[in-house]
């Protein structure tokens, strides 16, 4: 069947790619006489290709795929022929300027040879961050992407002499044309990826433009509660490259970031403060100036509005947004009282044991929900809530004690396990909230779990609401539906790992639960 691939052109594609299937190839694992026929082949198909002959390059780096030549044996020394040849074939495909190649190529072309290069890692034949640039201008990132994982790994292994070269090229290169193409997401995925390769310059310049990027977008699409979000990950970026600076005695170098314009290109100590300046300007452009004021406060920053716009902005987001203190909600008074204020955290045993009994006292449902915080993969906050108040219990303060997890395995963990008198505990597309809380020794196992999930509880109710299954249906949206006013998530992804919450913060998160 091999010789057939090497021989028969017209119908290579078929024969090929019923030889090298997954099930086919597991035959030939170990076996040196198949995968010595293999290299032969491939070989012959590389001569063939580079001789201008009609060959199909998708079912050739299959064939490297599956039969895995490149090394002599089960060792790390290259195979020299192979190399070459793959060599010979990629510097004569991606040979001009790079810009020109994406019309002289297509994609069925530039793929599978950047697959044989990863499999055969030709290293010292040929130009990888060149390679990585072609693939890159072509949209080709997640080939770019394999090619630089090669290169990482020859790095790694120390395979070839310049195999730690070759990956800073080649993940540079990755980085570099992702931001001058302005695919700010993409470069800070990689930067991060491949931070011990590029560099600590990419990496915070890639983070601090991606912020940039996002803060735009979600400001125009009034998607305020990412914008906390993007700001603490320009902060955690910043302190990270710091303190590895400061470890190696090295020091900031702008000249690596010369594919930015100089608009772009911010110093390290001065991203933390120019993001926030960068929002508040957005926010000013787009009249968000309520947010933009909190957000200014609790930077500790200037921010000068006019108070007359101000108080039409506050009153249009009270008649938009459900309130801590309307009709029916928990901070509702009577006639001219004032607002019952929000509730404050519980982090000591006692009060949660207190507050708890009392919570559930006299009904038998229970709201709740979970906040998260960055790196953290259990939760800052649980919210506990029944129609007329509610419980903040701040389970990283409690979980740093004995008696701390005792208190919570005695309310928390019988309460989700069906061991107090309340019938529903009720929560809203729950389950990474569940999956989360299930890290903890002192949440009950799932087979104990008792809780409902509104969303499906509306979706059985009213199918026609929030597409196929509720997939679409939010808490917000379904305040707006029963309620009469939607809830305002612009402290979503606000920083719930900081102490003490801001006033906005406790009220939000008891809302949520409420």
């Amino acid at each position: 069947a091999l010789l057939a691939v090497r021989g028969q052109s017209d119908s290579l594609k078929m024969i090929g790619s019923a030889l090298i299937s997954g099930e086919n190839s597991r035959v030939f694992e170990g076996c040196p006489v198949a995968r010595s026929l293999a290299r032969s082949v491939l070989l012959a198909l590389l001569g063939r290709y580079a001789n201008g002959d009609a060959v199909c390059l998708q079912v050739v780096s299959k064939l490297a795929s599956e039969f895995g030549p490149g090394r002599c044996g089960d060792g790390d020394e290259a195979d020299e022929d192979l190399s070459l040849a793959v060599a010979s074939v990629v510097n004569t495909s991606f040979g001009g300027r790079v810009d020109d190649l994406s019309d002289q190529l297509s994609k069925d072309t530039v793929a599978p040879l950047i697959v044989l290069a990863s499999l055969v890692k030709p290293w010292d034949q040929i130009e990888a961050d060149r390679v990585v640039r072609v693939a890159c201008v072509m949209d080709l990132y997640y080939s770019a992407e394999a090619l630089c994982d090669a290169a990482v790994e020859s790095s790694s292994r120390g395979v070839g002499g310049n195999g730690a070269s070759v990956a800073r090229l080649a993940t540079r290169a990755l980085v570099d044309t992702s931001l001058e193409y302005r695919c700010y997401r993409r470069a800070d995925s990689f930067a991060a990826k491949y931070y011990d390769h590029c560099g600590a310059e990419r990496y915070a310049a890639s983070r601090f433009l991606h912020a940039q990027d996002t803060i735009a977008k979600v400001v125009r699409q009034r998607a305020l509660q990412i914008v906390d979000k993007q700001v603490l990950r320009v902060d955690e970026a910043v302190d990270k490259v710091t303190a590895d600076l400061a470890g190696s005695n090295a020091k900031w170098n702008s000249n690596e970031l010369r594919v930015l314009n100089e608009d772009d290109c911010v110093d390290l100590g001065d991203m933390s403060g120019s993001i926030r300046q960068y929002t508040l300007r957005k926010l000013r452009g787009s009249g968000q100036d309520d947010f933009a004021v909190r957000l200014s406060k609790i930077w500790k920053m200037e921010y000068h509005v006019n108070p007359q716009q101000l108080a039409r902005e506050m009153e249009q987001r009270k008649i938009t947004y459900l309130q801590w203190d309307d009709p029916g909600c928990p901070g509702y008074t009577e006639g001219d009282c004032q607002s019952l204020p929000a509730p404050e955290l519980i982090s000591e045993p006692p009060d949660l044991t207190n507050k708890f009994r009392e919570l559930i006292g006299g009904t038998d449902s229970l709201g709740f929900d979970c906040e998260f915080g960055e790196g953290l993969a259990g939760i800052a906050l649980l919210q506990l809530s029944t129609v007329k108040e509610s419980l903040l219990v701040d389970v990283p303060a409690l979980i740093k004690t004995a008696e701390g997890c005792e208190s919570l395995e005695r309310t928390v963990g019988k309460l989700f396990s069906g061991s107090t008198h309340v019938k529903h505990v009720l929560g809203f597309g729950c389950k990474d909230d569940i999956r989360r809380l299930r890290t903890y020794s002192w949440f009950p196992e799932e087979h104990r779990l008792r809780f409902k999930d509104i969303r499906t509880l509306i979706v059985e109710c009213d199918p026609d609401i929030g597409g196929k299954r509720g997939m679409h249906l939010g808490l917000s949206r379904s305040c707006e539906i029963y309620l009469g006013k939607k809830l305002d998530k612009n402290e979503q992804c606000s920083d719930w790992l900081a102490r003490p919450l801001t006033i906005e913060q406790r009220e939000y998160a008891a809302l949520d639960a409420w």
